[in-house]
C-alpha cells in the first residue's frame, strides 16, 4: 500500500483518482468465501473417515502406506485444500510411531506436500489456477489434458520411487480391515468429475472466466450434494459456522488483495514499469522462448522464497508482458502456473508448509531440503512443454 501511494504521489498525484484503483484483485476473495461450502459437505458426508480407513487397511509397510497416503492427499486436497494436511497427518501418525522423529519428518515432507501440489496444479478450485487462466485468457478445457498429464506423471513417478525406497520399512501397528462403505469411494471420485464438468460447462455456456464460474457453481453443487446425502440442514448449519469462523482470515486477505491491487495499478503509471517491460521484451525477442519462460518461472519462484505470494507476483509480472505481447500463448500460462504452484512445496512463507510444520513439529525451511530438486524438475519439464509444444 505504501509503495503504491509513493508511486501515485511521484508520478500522477493530480491526474489519477486513487479511489478507483483498489479493486483489481478483490474478485479473488469471492472464491475463498464459496470454498467453505464444499468443505462443509465433505465433513457432513463423513468422507474423511472413509478415506482414513482406506489408508490403514491391509497396509504392512511404509512403501504401501506412501502410495495410499499420496492418493488420500491427492483426493482430499481437491475439496479441502490446506485442511487436508492435518487430516492426512492425524490419520497416519499412529502407523509411523515406531520410526524416529527425523525419519517421520522426511516422510511427511514428501508424502503430503508432493501430491498436494500435483492436484492443485490442475484443480479449478485452486485460486492460482483460476487467476492464471483468466489473466492469460486461456481455455481451461484445452489446458486441462496437459495439466492432468503432467500431474499424474509426477504423482505416479514419485509414488513408484518412494514405494521402492520404503517397502523394507515395516509398520509397527497391525493393519485394520477394510470398511464396508466402498460405495462412498466411487461417489467421492464421481463428485470430483461432476464438479469439474459443471464448472467448465458454466464457463463455456455463460462465456465467463474460470474464477466467476467456480463462484457461481460451488454453492448449488454443494447444496445438491448435501441433499443427495439427506443432510441439507446439517450442511447449512456447518457452512454458516465455518464462514463465521473464517471471518478474521478473510479480513486479512481483504487487506492483502486491496493493497496488492492498488500497488499493481499504480505501478503501471511509473517509469519503472516501462524499464522492466523493455527488459522482458529484449529477452523475449533476443533469446529462445524456453529461456524467456524459464526466466519468468524463476522470478516467481525466487519471489516466493523471499515471501511474496505467487498471486501477487503473477499480478505484477503479467501486466509487463502485455505491453509487447498481443496475446498470451498456452505455454506461458503453463510455465507461470508450474512455478506458482510448485513453490507451495518449498516456500517457508506459504500457509501449507507452515501447517504441516506445526503438525510434525518442524521448521517450514525443513521442506526445502527434500523437495527443492523435485520442484525444479517439475518447473523445467513444464517450461519445456510450454516452450516447444504449446507455443
Amino acid at each position: 500500500m505504501g509503495i503504491g501511494l509513493i508511486c501515485w504521489w511521484l508520478y500522477h498525484p493530480n491526474k489519477v483518482d486513487i479511489l478507483t484503483h483498489f479493486g483489481s484483485l478483490l474478485n479473488i476473495l469471492s472464491l475463498f468465501i464459496v470454498l467453505t461450502f464444499i468443505h462443509a459437505v465433505i465433513r457432513v458426508g463423513k468422507f474423511d473417515l472413509d478415506l482414513r480407513q482406506f489408508v490403514s487397511s491391509k497396509t504392512k509397510n511404509a512403501g504401501t502406506l506412501y502410495v495410499k497416503t499420496s492418493l488420500m492427499t491427492y483426493i482430499f486436497t481437491f475439496f479441502l485444500n490446506v485442511a487436508s494436511v492435518s487430516i492426512v497427518v492425524q490419520s497416519t501418525k499412529s502407523l509411523l510411531q515406531s520410526f524416529s522423529e527425523k525419519w517421520r519428518r522426511k516422510y511427511y515432507s514428501k508424502v503430503v506436500l508432493r501430491p498436494y501440489t500435483m492436484v492443485l496444479f490442475w484443480s479449478p478450485l485452486e485460486v492460482t489456477v483460476a487467476v492464471v487462466i483468466d489473466y492469460t485468457s486461456q481455455s481451461y478445457l484445452l489446458l486441462l489434458p496437459v495439466l492432468l498429464g503432467v500431474s499424474f506423471i509426477f504423482l505416479i513417478g514419485d509414488m513408484w520411487i518412494q514405494r521402492t525406497r520404503y517397502k523394507g520399512s515395516e509398520l509397527g501397528e497391525e493393519p485394520s480391515k477394510l470398511s464396508s462403505r466402498k460405495k462412498s469411494y466411487f461417489g467421492f471420485l464421481s463428485a470430483i468429475a461432476l464438479l469439474v464438468v459443471s464448472i467448465v460447462t458454466v464457463s463455456t455456456v455463460l462465456d465467463v472466466g474460470l474464477l466467476l464460474a467456480i463462484t457461481l457453481v460451488l454453492f448449488p453443487f454443494s447444496l445438491v450434494w448435501a441433499w443427495s446425502l439427506k443432510r441439507v440442514k446439517r450442511f447449512l448449519k456447518l457452512s454458516w459456522s465455518m464462514n463465521v469462523k473464517n471471518l478474521p482470515n478473510l479480513r486479512g486477505l481483504f487487506s492483502l488483495f486491496l493493497s496488492a491491487g492498488f500497488f499493481i495499478e499504480m505501478l503501471g503509471f511509473t517509469e519503472l514499469f516501462d524499464r522492466i517491460s523493455a527488459l522482458l521484451e529484449s529477452v523475449y525477442i533476443g533469446y529462445p522462448l524456453f529461456l524467456f519462460y524459464l526466466l519468468l518461472a524463476l522470478l516467481i519462484a525466487v519471489l516466493a522464497i523471499f515471501g511474496l505470494h505467487s498471486l501477487v507476483s503473477i499480478s505484477v509480472l503479467l501486466p509487463f508482458l502485455g505491453t509487447f505481447m498481443t496475446s498470451f500463448p498456452p505455454g506461458l500460462a503453463l510455465a507461470v502456473l508450474s512455478a506458482a504452484i510448485g513453490m507451495i512445496l518449498v516456500s517457508p512463507f506459504n500457509v501449507t508448509p507452515s501447517v504441516l510444520a506445526f503438525q510434525i513439529q518442524a521448521s517450514p525451511l525443513y521442506f526445502l531440503k527434500y523437495n527443492l530438486i523435485y520442484v525444479l524438475c517439475f518447473i523445467v519439464v513444464n517450461v519445456l512443454i510450454g516452450a516447444y509444444l504449446l507455443s
